[in-house]
């Protein structure tokens, strides 16, 4: 169990790694060393943290896995209480680590392949040169990406692992470590205590399982390539003796295996298992069989033409395993997978294989008590829950985006995030952790603005003004549903230079102008790319109200907590709102364009979400409110997607609009609730589920949530004071 520190350990323990790693990408390696128990406190705690993922044992039993997600400035250690857990003579501590040392993807940002683990104060057990490591060959690194924001696949082979490395009882061929850098001198890193309680870690059974046909006897080139993904998408499936339905539901029930029996020609033989829900860990799939067998598993959402299409685009939703004999777990062992079903596809066996167990993972944050929405509207009552089951399966170490394709922290993403999961949850540490983290990554190249995504290796590309920009309305939510005032102190300075660098780029109207040879991508939201007014390179008008409302949210803060510097926002929020209405509203159409006109293009009028920005900012001029209402309110503009709809729910809610708010959320929620999917897509508007981004479009998506905050503050007129 990992447990809170009440202060950090004194440490002696050295990163250490084995010999020529440093080079090397998606570089597995095993470490280990034995102790006498008696030489520890009996309630001794043991620290561990690595670049970029491990897995930690004692006597060969699991203890835990992480470390929690870190970013270029600092990696976080995790503490295990092994009290109740040590034997009286000797103890073999050992873990696997995996270092990507590659930083094109949103899930790590590696520094070198090491771990660092010590007991207690490490008198007794530290890393250190005189520990011993090997390489892990049994994972293969040479191998397609995963997805490219969570890195590559698992390719792994059973055969070629040392049986009870973990007792020390493999007679394998074992070297010291090499000592990589002292605890605290870690590539620049700051070494910290894990910042959030442990995950809850909960097993869903399967729902059902489909035998879908054999498959051709492929070539061993074939075989041996990491195409994995592009065979199991494009394979044929052919007819099959069918493994009976009596014994599919028995197998359910818990009560038999299933046997897959050798197929003629020594074909292979692919099924399907659902389990009706969205899960953001894994799977765990135990089965018996014999040496050699090759087993592929892919994860998706939703079926396509009746299979899993595991190759799209430049993702590839697959890892492979090939088993030893006998008994064994198959399934992700350090990285994330998220889905719906899995096909799997046994390959090159000759003896029966029996399935024995087939279970969806789940890590989450922990919240034990969310709020619960019950009324006399079913569809209302669906939708709760759908959405606040969607906001949970997103919120793990971080927010994140989506468990299937990505599983990444956005930074953006949180402004929806942050104040849904405060409404639905009440649990203000995930919010605070991110907010940290985010801010850690503040890019000196860039005047102190933040990635988009984090970790990040610092692109500029990510770099997104309107998230910098959202800063200021997330701290103030944090602060008005959390009441915690330190945290607020501590961070407003950084949130107030981040919005103040951009207040840098307004014109002598007022207006933000994007700065000469922009280095950033504008993003705000998908619908302005998908329905033709892309913001990349433009001086977006959206950029200029969002820096209207950081100010404003800044400017509450600052009064409140007596920060002396309110009256100075509030005088900037005027400045670029009356900038905003006297270069960018067409008198004679009646709309706010989209974006400050250039000689080359003149700006299209504006969408939704523009004005319903104007329309929710306390500084707009009064003249405009009811035609501002009109634009926001109706379907003669651009809608945005689902994630910012968000703003225009709220402007609806101060335009008095609330029956509208229902009348959009049934349009385009309303058809997933009605599908009976389990979670809230990440498109329905301008593109639609699965098929959304060249088929791309995630299933679950937490940005896609705010129906929440319509029930909760319009239905139940429960607002924080």
């Amino acid at each position: 169990m990992i447990r809170s520190l009440t202060s950090e350990p004194s440490w002696k323990a050295q990163w250490i790694a084995p010999e020529g790693v440093s080079a090397e990408t998606n570089i597995y390696f095993r470490a280990r060393t034995v102790f006498e128990g008696g030489k520890v406190a009996k309630d001794a705690v043991l620290h561990i943290a690595a670049d970029s993922y491990y897995k930690v044992y004692l006597n060969g039993e699991t203890l835990g896995s992480g470390p929690a997600r870190g970013t270029i400035t600092r990696i976080f250690y995790d503490s295990y209480s092994l009290k109740g857990l040590l034997s009286g003579g000797d103890n073999w501590l050992s873990v696997l680590v995996c270092c990507h040392n590659d930083d094109h993807n949103f899930k790590t940002a590696p520094a070198e392949p090491a771990v660092l683990m010590q007991v207690d104060n490490g008198d007794v057990v530290a890393t250190a040169k005189d520990w011993f490591v090997q390489p892990a060959p049994e994972w293969k690194q040479d191998v397609r990406p995963y997805t490219p924001q969570m890195g590559f696949m698992e390719w792994r082979d059973f055969r070629s692992e040392p049986v009870r490395w973990k007792l020390g009882q493999d007679g394998g061929c074992w070297s010291r470590a090499r000592e990589v850098s002292s605890a605290h001198e870690f590539f620049g890193r700051v070494l910290m205590p894990r910042d959030i309680p442990p995950l809850d870690v909960l097993a869903s059974p399967v729902k059902e399982v489909e035998l879908l046909g054999s498959v051709p006897n492929n070539s061993e080139r074939e075989l041996a390539s990491t195409r994995t993904a592009e065979l199991i998408s494009k394979e044929e499936h052919l007819p099959t003796a069918d493994v009976t339905s009596e014994k599919r539901q028995q197998f359910l029930k818990g009560s038999e295996a299933i046997e897959i029996l050798p197929q003629p020609n020594g074909c292979g033989v692919a099924l399907l298992f659902d389990f009706k829900k969205e899960f953001n860990r894994g799977i765990e799939l135990e089965i018996k069989a014999p040496e050699g067998v090759i087993v592929d598993i892919a994860y998706e959402e939703e079926l396509k033409e009746g299979r899993v299409i595991a190759a799209v685009k430049e993702y590839y939703f697959a890892d492979r395993y090939i088993t030893r004999k006998g008994q064994q777990v198959l399934g992700t062992e350090l990285f994330e997978r998220g889905g719906r079903l899995i096909q799997v596809v046994f390959r090159n066996f000759d003896q029966p294989i029996e399935i024995i167990r087939a279970e969806a993972v789940d890590a989450r944050f922990p919240a034990h008590q969310p709020a619960r929405f019950e009324s006399s509207d079913p569809f209302l009552n669906q939708l709760w829950n759908t959405c606040q089951e969607t906001l949970h399966c997103c919120a793990t170490d971080t927010f994140t985006d989506c468990p299937w394709r990505e599983s990444a922290f956005w930074v953006n993403d949180m402004v929806v995030e942050n104040v849904l999961w405060l409404q639905g949850f009440g649990q203000p540490g995930l919010s605070l952790r991110c907010l940290k983290l985010a801010l850690s990554q503040a890019d000196s190249e860039h005047q102190g603005l933040i990635p988009g995504v984090c970790p990040s290796s610092g692109n500029p590309r990510l770099i997104f003004p309107a998230t910098n920009l959202f800063l200021g309305i997330i701290l103030e939510e944090y602060w008005l549903y959390s009441g915690d005032e330190s945290s607020v102190r501590e961070l407003y300075p950084q949130i107030r230079e981040i919005v103040d660098v951009i207040g840098t780029w307004r014109d002598e109207s007022g207006i933000v102008r994007l700065p000469e040879g922009n280095p950033y991508w504008n993003f705000v939201d998908w619908a302005f790319d998908l329905s033709g007014k892309s913001l990349s390179g433009k001086d977006a008008t959206v950029i200029s109200l969002f820096y209207v409302l950081a100010q404003e949210s800044l400017a509450c803060i600052e009064k409140t907590l007596e920060l002396g510097r309110s009256g100075q926002s509030l005088q900037d929020a005027e400045k670029t709102m009356a900038g905003v209405f006297q270069k960018l509203w067409d008198s004679e159409a009646q709309v706010l364009k989209e974006w400050f006109p250039t000689c080359e293009e003149e700006a299209p009028r504006g969408s939704r979400l523009t004005h319903a920005l104007a329309g929710l900012a306390k500084c707009r001029p009064e003249k405009y409110s009811k035609i501002l209402t009109e634009r926001f309110s109706g379907n003669k503009e651009t809608p945005p997607e689902l994630y910012l709809f968000h703003f225009v729910f709220r402007a609806m809610k101060h335009a008095n609009r609330e029956d509208e708010i229902f009348s959009a959320i049934k349009r385009y929620w309303g058809p997933i609730i009605e599908r009976g999917s389990p979670t809230i897509w990440e498109a329905n508007v301008v593109q639609h589920g699965k098929q959304a981004f060249d088929g791309k479009g995630s299933l679950c998506h937490g940005f896609a949530t705010t129906p929440i905050e319509f029930m909760q503050r319009v239905i139940l007129g429960i607002s924080p004071l």
